[in-house]
């Protein structure tokens, strides 16, 4: 049997987790804010290149440094 409390708990701190991401997504630049949304699109990283008007491996640079400044804010990506 699964334990209601425990349930309610997790459903809380998944909220509260989503809240705490979309927080720190929204204070992003613009720049990585665009980045880290096309990553939760699961966009291809020659897609990305395409839409952010830049070449696959600034992509990657992006990324890293989008992924980096998520960590500062406690977000992990």
């Amino acid at each position: 049997m699964v334990d209601r409390t425990f349930m309610a708990d997790r459903e809380i701190m998944e909220r509260e987790f989503e809240e705490r991401f979309w927080k720190a997504i929204n204070n992003l630049n613009p720049e990585y804010r665009k980045v880290a949304i096309l990553l939760m699109e699961e966009t291809p990283y020659q897609e990305m290149a395409k839409e952010l008007g830049c070449t696959e491996n600034t992509v990657k640079t992006k990324v890293c440094r989008t992924r980096q400044a998520l960590l500062k804010m406690g977000i992990a990506a």
